[in-house]
């Protein structure tokens, strides 16, 4: 039980973190303004996105999970 909640907590931070990256988005004007793209905020978030990613899918699969678990993550993932 104690990894579900783990998810959920992992889940979460992703779900923050993809809202982060629509806030961001606002800053890309196509065709104009190239060096104040946040560029290495937005890479910075991915690979933490990434990470979080990496730590699901270890903890599904090193603990007893049930496979409805692993379905969730790969079908949210």
């Amino acid at each position: 039980m104690r990894s579900h909640i783990y998810l959920a907590v992992l889940g979460i931070i992703s779900f923050i973190l993809y809202l982060w990256l629509t806030g961001l988005s606002k800053d890309f004007n196509w065709g104009e303004g190239y060096s104040e793209r946040p560029i290495l905020e937005y890479l910075a978030i991915y690979f933490a996105l990434f990470f979080l990613y990496t730590l699901a899918c270890f903890t599904v699969f090193k603990s007893n999970c049930s496979k409805k678990a692993f379905w969730i993550l790969a079908a949210c993932g």
